[in-house]
């Protein structure tokens, strides 16, 4: 039976569809709109179109209080079982999401430790993306000018006021805007670090996930910071706990439910009334 996780971000909304060993067949990583029920049930017609009456395991992450028959998983452990399944032998995960960051020490797929970011966005995917903004470009943009970058010029990663800031300083004695690119980069991964592992190692392999794992300006930082190779790029960046959840829901050797169950649970669940962050632009 394949199996099917659904991931409802604060700022994406991402589903991934297994096959019968495990391997990423589909996947969905939409940003969030009003109309989210509508998506998953465009995805779920779409890996059940073959046929109708086919019967997946249903996980899901970062919705509560669904029947029992779908599974629901803490985003942590969630997490650490996708990355361990994209890449076997991981010891600690560094995620940096749209609104939120974590680290998560593991071993064998299983949570030996974890810290998250505070209540401020900031060091995120949302604070590259507004600053990107200022400087007028897209975050792919930014990314591929931090990776070519001679340096990185100092910006603070901890407010985004001290960064625009920092910005207008650095525009006003005409710094390239390359190295202002990395330097946001910068400032992202100093922030991770500081944040999330307090003083802590990073035992390797160290994997970065979440969305910002697609950017190349980042993965140079966290590399430069940490003395050593860069960090290993999830092979599913942002879908991490999306794959965690369906494996997991496969694990249970449930019986099952077609396509359309599994759509009108979400649908009823997606209706209800969410703060979910402001609206930003595509990752």
């Amino acid at each position: 039976m394949r199996s099917i996780g659904f991931d409802s971000g604060s700022v994406a909304t991402k589903a991934v569809l297994l096959d019968e060993q495990g391997r990423i067949e589909a996947t969905l990583y939409r940003r969030r709109t009003a109309d989210d029920s509508a998506a998953l049930e465009d995805f779920l017609c779409g890996v059940s179109a073959g046929d109708p009456e086919e019967r997946f395991h249903a996980g899901v992450v970062g919705i509560e209080h669904l029947p029992e028959r779908v599974l629901t998983l803490n985003g942590i452990v969630a997490i650490a079982k996708g990355v361990e399944a994209l890449h076997p032998g991981v010891r600690s995960i560094i995620e940096i999401g749209g609104h939120t960051s974590k680290f998560i020490d593991c071993s064998a797929g299983e949570v030996r430790d974890f810290a998250t970011n505070e209540a401020c966005a900031a060091g995120t995917g949302s604070f590259l993306e507004q600053q990107a903004r200022r400087l007028e470009l897209d975050v792919e943009e930014l990314s591929a000018l931090a990776e070519a970058a001679a340096s990185g010029a100092t910006i603070a990663g901890r407010c985004s006021v001290f960064a625009k800031s920092d910005m207008i300083h650095l525009q006003q004695k005409a710094t390239p805007v390359a190295d202002i690119a990395y330097g946001l980069c910068l400032a992202i991964c100093r922030n991770a670090l500081a944040t999330l592992l307090k003083g802590r190692d990073a035992e390797r392999p160290l994997v970065l996930g979440g969305g910002c794992a697609r950017n190349r300006g980042i993965l140079r930082a966290f590399a430069e910071v940490l003395g050593g190779a860069e960090p290993i790029a999830s092979a599913a960046p942002g879908l991490e706990a999306a794959v965690g959840v369906a494996l997991a829901a496969r694990q249970l050797a449930a019986p099952g439910l077609p396509a359309s169950e599994i759509a009108s649970i979400l649908a009823e669940s997606l209706a209800a009334p969410l703060d979910r962050g402001p609206a930003l632009p595509p990752l």
